[in-house]
């Protein structure tokens, strides 16, 4: 009763039509966890979606997503797993995310520091501040361009 046009593109289904390497990968990582495919499906739609949230944020990445999607996911056989913007994606993805580990670690050894030496950590939060303001002043003095500052000596020195 229902056919299929021989020229309409055929894709796997998981409710909605999806890649079928896509489909794929996420039936190997609920084996692997082991769980059910819906709930990992579900996260990773739960991931996607936060990813799509924070290029909601501003006008130029709206654009950009809205521009891939078309191009790269609307009425496509098969997706390109190698597309500049997914790539670029998940590398900041992967930043972001080591940049996190990182802070927290940072964090996690400041506050010892400050039990280790009976200082309270707000202290150290202006003291912290005082020495950004003084480093932006002298960078804005010299019309330096602004960087992260990565060393004690970037801070101490104003470099």
């Amino acid at each position: 009763m229902f056919r299929r046009k021989k020229n309409e593109i055929r894709r796997k289904v998981f409710g909605f039509p999806c890649d079928t390497e896509l489909a794929f990968a996420v039936r190997m990582m609920a084996k692997r966890i082991p769980a059910a495919i819906y709930p990992v499906a579900e996260h990773a739609l739960q991931l996607g979606g936060s990813a799509i949230a924070r290029a909601l944020e501003d006008e130029e990445s709206r654009v950009e997503l809205q521009s891939h999607i078309l191009k790269e996911h609307l009425l496509v056989p098969v997706i390109d797993p190698e597309n500049g913007y997914d790539i670029r994606v998940r590398e900041e993805s992967v930043m972001l995310e080591e940049y996190r580990q990182e802070f927290e670690g940072v964090t996690r050894e400041l506050i010892e520091i400050c039990d280790q030496e009976d200082v309270n950590p707000r202290f150290l939060l202006a003291v912290s501040r005082m020495m950004l303001q003084d480093v932006r002043e002298r960078r804005r003095h010299r019309g330096d361009v602004p960087r992260r500052l990565d060393k004690p000596e970037d801070i101490a020195s104003g470099r």
